[in-house]
């Protein structure tokens, strides 16, 4: 899975208020400095994302894919902003 997607999912569970935004901050490091083990890993394990609301990110990130012919960059770019931009740019 491309590391645009995997953001991705993380963004939109963000944007869902499924985490806040340290806790999205918090996921995103620790899957930069390991990236072998998935953002949506992470997530379930360190901060409670329950496997139902795992399902739903996983149906919205392919909906908002679908909407943008598939392109992760792209679809990731079309839901990044504000807050969310500045914290993912400090993790980068």
């Amino acid at each position: 899975m491309s590391a645009e997607r995997q953001l991705l999912f993380a963004v939109l569970a963000f944007e869902s208020e499924l985490i806040d935004l340290a806790q999205l901050t918090l996921v995103c490091r620790a899957w930069v400095a390991d990236k072998l083990k998935p953002l949506a890993d992470l997530l379930v394990e360190r901060h409670g994302l329950s496997l139902k609301n795992r399902e739903f990110l996983e149906e919205l990130v392919e909906r908002k894919l679908a909407k943008h012919q598939n392109d992760a960059r792209v679809t990731l770019n079309s839901v990044v902003r504000g807050e969310v931009c500045d914290a993912i740019k400090q993790i980068a």
